[in-house]
């Protein structure tokens, strides 16, 4: 399975550092910005994409957790904390991770219904419930709007997201850590012996069955960054937005970090 450096040069994009740190702009955040800013001055009805909001705290929570992720790693590496608190806040982390990931895409889903050409038809509920409406007919593309429903069934890679976060949440799975001094390693360990999950890409990999951390975070939350821009410029465009103020920017815990995983991703991807 082969990566897209496209998606992930965006993300690049939209990670910037000025005298005050690192900070998050583009699309995005000026969507944000600008529904509520639409809605005070009467360009937007009150409760115009409501949840918003609510996939900008999963977004910071994410970050939060890789910037958490690496501060407990650097502690065990020079042995301030022992292999079993590493071990035990590292699968805790990692479980949170994927649950956040799965809670930012039903929120996303939430987001998507009231600019769809029919909203009050639309299928309410998760992303996955979204995406395999959609899958159903051509009168459901049509409902939703081309445009978007393409913007839906493209995201392929979410299916790796949710398989983590079931097996973990639903079936009793549990993110192992494998202990190497400044590595942050894992697999799950497999209760239901005969589930079967979507391949990783081979470039995210340690080895034949343990993961790097680093690189997989790196890459799904830099498609999730390039998804959730490419949501923002049909949402503009649908929700037709009148520009008030300067393009808006956002501080998160990890963004530089992220940053760094992203650019080891690329580096390696490059040079293999």
């Amino acid at each position: 399975m082969e990566i897209n450096e496209k998606r992930l040069k965006t993300a690049l994009g939209t990670i910037h550092k000025d005298e005050k740190g690192y900070y998050i702009s583009g699309k995005f955040i000026d969507l944000c910005c600008l529904v509520p800013a639409n809605v005070v001055t009467g360009v937007l009805p009150p409760g115009s994409c409501r949840n918003l909001p609510f996939i900008l705290e999963d977004f910071s929570n994410i970050t939060t957790i890789v910037f958490r992720l690496k501060w407990l790693n650097d502690l065990w590496t020079r042995n301030e904390i022992d292999n079993t608190l590493w071990m035990k806040f590292g699968e805790c982390d990692i479980s949170f991770f994927h649950i956040e990931f799965r809670s930012l895409f039903d929120e996303l889903a939430k987001s998507i219904r009231p600019i769809s050409d029919v909203p009050g038809q639309i299928k309410d509920g998760s992303f996955e419930t979204l995406k395999n409406w959609l899958k159903r007919s051509d009168g459901n593309v049509k409902k939703l709007g081309n445009n978007l429903a393409q913007f839906v069934l493209s995201c392929e890679w979410f299916d790796t997201i949710k398989q983590v976060r079931e097996s973990v949440v639903h079936h009793g799975d549990f993110p192992l850590i494998f202990p190497l001094k400044g590595k942050i390693l894992f697999n799950l360990y497999k209760k239901i012996k005969e589930m079967q999950r979507t391949p990783l890409p081979k470039i995210i990999m340690y080895n034949d069955n343990v993961v790097d951390f680093e690189l997989y975070a790196g890459l799904y939350v830099g498609y999730l960054i390039a998804y959730l821009e490419e949501f923002s410029k049909l949402a503009h465009r649908r929700l037709s937005l009148k520009r008030i103020g300067n393009n808006a920017r956002g501080g998160s815990l990890g963004l530089q970090i992220l940053k760094q995983w992203i650019e080891q991703l690329l580096y390696k991807f490059n040079n293999t």
